[in-house]
């Protein structure tokens, strides 16, 4: 008769301080993982969005593929002359 009073009393005392996936470090635990799946699957959306932006968008020349014309010197002009000294 003791040990079925004592193991009501354990199985009453486990069955009210309730599950451990049940307390608020662990509600926190699962809010922040699926705040974590929501904001991957949102950056994946966007990379994804990013990715096919850049495929249609035409290509814009670079210096690499088309460089500057080189600057021709003239030869009909003067050189600079140098400034007076004050003294």
């Amino acid at each position: 008769m003791k040990s079925l009073c004592l193991a009501l009393l354990i199985s009453l005392t486990v069955a009210l301080t309730g599950c451990s996936s049940h307390s608020n470090s662990s509600a926190a635990e699962r809010k922040y993982a699926k705040y974590l799946k929501k904001a991957k699957a949102e950056r994946d959306k966007n990379r994804e969005k990013m990715i096919k932006q850049q495929q249609r968008a035409p290509k814009m020349p670079t210096v690499r593929d088309n460089p500057p014309p080189l600057e021709q010197k003239s030869t009909d002009q003067a050189p600079p002359e140098p400034a007076p000294d004050r003294q």
